[in-house]
């Protein structure tokens, strides 16, 4: 059994850390600081909207000198620890960690080689234990049901939730690759900041994705103007807290960084607690109702080693550390569902 903990929204937010976090007020932040003006999307490409407005040198200039606000609370942020790619960032405030691209490092592309190679095995094998627990949420939604997978991949969360309910939901995914057609999907090959839509969903997925995009509030904003209210958003992404990342900090204090090198790359930009993600959800008019900590399938693991001894090593001592994890209730994946309640 991968998953460890059910959560309450108590256990989600505890009060300690959540109320140590400001709520965004309307205007703060304006500034052309760097967290504003990094709006690129999963796939590393710079958004239209922000291309019109500022060079390439100029942001390079921006990257080298400006201060970097929190993009959760606007609080100050500091540098957390040295890193190859990029400079890693921790909020005083809140503990949010995120990262800027270092200058010479390139953006993560999303190419065919990212999912027949970089990531095969996690496409190759989905958690479909986290896609039932998906499904039990959404069978408890009123029908006539709508969803959208935002950020859908190679569409396999949908494929496998088409099997199930069949076609009385409908479903659709973006992304920007390419999907192959599939009867009763509409897959949507888009921007999903840019992309318009003339409705909304009853039920809105997000997986592994929201740790690539910079703009997180733009991306929240965005999950909740697609969502129909009283509606269901689900949004799983990585735990900073969790013990994988606890142990590959530790790691790297004590000189061995090829664990905190790895999960802190530049193939993801925002570092999630389990705090700060129902935060940011809270102020952007998501309710979290309901969350689980849990870990993907052995075999979806992928690690940075060409040796096949090397590799095995590496992937036992991940199993080995998310078994601890799923023992203390600190597993290295979170999946938050919240509702969509009109006038929050």
């Amino acid at each position: 059994m991968r998953y460890s903990a059910h959560l309450t929204l108590t256990d989600c937010l505890s009060k300690t850390r959540a109320d140590a976090i400001p709520r965004r007020e309307e205007g703060k932040g304006d500034s052309p600081t760097l967290a504003s003006l990094l709006h690129r999307d999963r796939h590393g490409h710079m958004l239209r909207t922000f291309s019109k407005r500022l060079p390439v040198r100029r942001l390079q200039e921006l990257s080298a000198t400006s201060p970097v606000d929190c993009p959760i609370c606007d609080g100050a942020s500091k540098l957390d620890a040295p890193h190859p790619e990029v400079d890693l960032l921790r909020c005083t405030v809140c503990g949010h960690r995120f990262s800027r691209i270092k200058d010479g490092s390139s953006w993560e592309r999303y190419d065919p080689l990212y999912y027949q190679e970089t990531h095969r095995n996690w496409f190759a094998h989905p958690d479909l234990g986290l896609f039932d627990t998906i499904a039990r949420r959404i069978e408890n939604e009123p029908e006539p049901r709508s969803l959208i997978d935002v950020g859908c991949g190679n569409g396999n969360l949908l494929r496998h939730l088409a099997k199930r309910f069949g076609p009385n939901t409908e479903f659709v995914g973006i992304d920007l690759s390419l999907n192959e057609t599939t009867p009763g999907i509409e897959f949507i090959q888009g921007d999903v900041l840019n992309t318009p839509f003339d409705r909304t969903f009853s039920v809105v997925v997000t997986l592994a994705t929201i740790e690539h995009i910079a703009d997180i509030c733009s991306f929240a904003e965005r999950l909740r103007s697609l969502t129909k209210p009283g509606g269901l958003v689900v949004v799983m992404t990585l735990n900073d807290d969790s013990l994988l990342y606890v142990t590959a900090r530790t790691l790297r204090r004590l000189g061995i960084p090829i664990a905190f090198d790895r999960l802190y790359s530049r193939h993801h930009l925002h570092h999630f607690g389990r705090a700060s993600l129902c935060h940011l959800l809270r102020d952007k008019g998501l309710r979290p109702e309901y969350a689980v900590v849990h870990n993907a399938p052995f075999r979806a693991i992928d690690v940075p080693a060409k040796s096949p001894v090397a590799a095995a090593f590496l992937r036992l001592a991940v199993v080995g550390i998310n078994c601890f994890g799923w023992l203390t209730g600190k597993s290295y994946l979170q999946t938050v569902f919240c509702r969509y309640d009109r006038g929050t």
